[in-house]
């Protein structure tokens, strides 16, 4: 997990997005550097759960800029996370897994310290 938070950070830090388009208006190299800002993410990682605090990269679009649209920064979320989710995407994708291979509910719920509505909802999306 440290390699792929490392290689994210050295992206971030590189400050060329030149390879990126931006969500909204599609266009290719018009996303700049802005800001980044603290994440927390929770994974259960070797049958503990660990806390990692991340910086998240948030880059501004000069075309969306020009055009007065609301929408001209875009955070870049790594592929391990989800958007508005605290746990990692590996720990979400395992416990849904487990949960289908028939293991106990309570278990799972039990080792995360998560609610059953917050499982329930990771099920729906």
């Amino acid at each position: 997990m440290n390699d792929i938070i490392n290689h994210y950070n050295n992206y971030g830090n590189c400050n060329n997005f030149s390879d990126l388009k931006c969500p909204l208006c599609n266009k290719k190299v018009c996303l700049f550097f802005h800001k980044t800002y603290e994440r927390n993410l929770t994974y259960y990682i070797n049958g503990e759960l660990v806390n990692i605090k991340i910086y998240i990269i948030v880059c501004k679009c000069e075309h969306c800029e020009k055009k007065h649209n609301k929408q001209k920064y875009h955070a870049l979320l790594p592929e391990f996370i989800l958007p508005y989710h605290i746990f990692g995407a590996s720990t979400i994708i395992k416990a849904v897994n487990d949960y289908c291979n028939k293991n106990k509910l309570i278990e799972i719920i039990e080792k995360l310290h998560i609610t059953h509505k917050l499982f329930y909802n990771w099920i729906k999306k």
